[in-house]
């Protein structure tokens, strides 16, 4: 069975894929909905039928206010706000799609360093290659 070390996962954006510097954490999150299609003949149990998927991609990282590639280009991508590239990089399985930042945090605890946190909600397919 192959396995890979978390840090070997990499979170990268961009057009040309930059991963984002300082990483420390990221997650991929896919969902499908379920839609309850329940009948009084179905008693007692619920039914379901298939709905929406989706995903989203959560970045945390020691921040960079000089990483233009990474967390800056989201930070600006929230403001605008506009569609960026996202890759969540594994060896053996790379997950691509589009998605717009939809959180943008930055955390500086006084016994730490200054940290970031960016979430990206997904925009239509995302693709595993």
């Amino acid at each position: 069975m192959a396995v890979d070390a978390g840090y070997n996962v990499l979170f990268q954006v961009g057009a040309t894929p930059a991963s984002v510097a300082g990483q420390t954490e990221g997650t991929l999150t896919r969902d499908h909905a379920a839609i309850e299609k329940t009948v009084k003949s179905d008693y007692p149990n619920k039914t379901y039928a298939a709905g929406w998927t989706g995903w989203q991609m959560t970045c945390n990282a020691v921040a960079d206010v000089a990483d233009t590639n990474g967390l800056v280009a989201m930070e600006s991508a929230l403001n605008v706000p506009e569609l960026v590239n996202v890759k969540f990089n594994a060896t053996g399985a790379d997950w691509t799609g589009q998605g717009f930042v939809t959180a943008f945090a930055y955390n500086a605890s006084q016994d730490g360093m200054l940290t970031a946190n960016v979430t990206v909600q997904g925009s239509a397919a995302l693709t595993k290659a």
